[in-house]
């Protein structure tokens, strides 16, 4: 029978994402459609941006010097993006007190797809969205025994908005690399 197994993934961890205004991101630009060609914000065709093709030279002038005057508030990479103030909005997660939590056996993954997981794992916390966590009613006792747990931030375009505090561990999934919760919603 299988059983879980939570890899460290300490091994992995060991630099922060710097965010893309200090280190420009490499990037691979595909084939644009005919209505949108690529333009630049930073040096050495660093920072690509897509406007439109069809612009007049002083159209594109006037956009780009917008663009560069506010390129802090774009983001390359998820070290560059922001979220939305809890002050403004926040989730609440509603459940019935005699609700219980529901525990779906983690699946095998194919190693594709455990390395696609890993990944963003580290991506995630490389960039400081999550961090360990030491106890939890929403977490299974199996695990209960494993050195590390964390709490998950999903902070790319999506994931902006706040998951209460009080609500967050009732998000918990396990992965091969431990048993994370979201701060943020997983979805716009």
């Amino acid at each position: 029978m299988w059983t879980h197994q939570v890899e460290s993934l300490r091994d992995h961890i060991d630099t922060q994402l710097k965010p893309s205004l200090e280190v420009p991101p490499k990037v691979e630009l595909k084939e644009l459609p005919k209505h949108l060609k690529y333009a630049f914000l930073g040096e050495d065709h660093t920072l690509p941006m897509m406007i439109a093709a069809n612009l007049t030279e002083s159209q594109e002038q006037e956009l780009m010097k917008e663009l560069k005057e506010n390129k802090a508030a774009i983001g390359w990479t998820i070290a560059d993006l922001k979220s939305i103030s809890p002050a403004i909005v926040i989730h609440k997660i509603i459940i019935d007190q005699d609700v219980k939590p529901v525990r779906d056996s983690q699946r095998r993954l194919n190693p594709n797809m455990r390395e696609v997981i890993m990944k963003e794992v580290l991506k995630w916390s490389d960039a400081g969205i999550i961090y360990p966590i030491s106890d939890s009613k929403w977490i299974i006792e199996k695990l209960s025994g494993q050195e590390f747990y964390f709490f998950l931030d999903g902070y790319s375009g999506y994931n902006q908005i706040a998951i209460h505090p009080d609500d967050q561990q009732r998000t918990t999934f396990t992965c091969p690399y431990g048993t994370f919760a979201f701060r943020r919603m997983p979805f716009g």
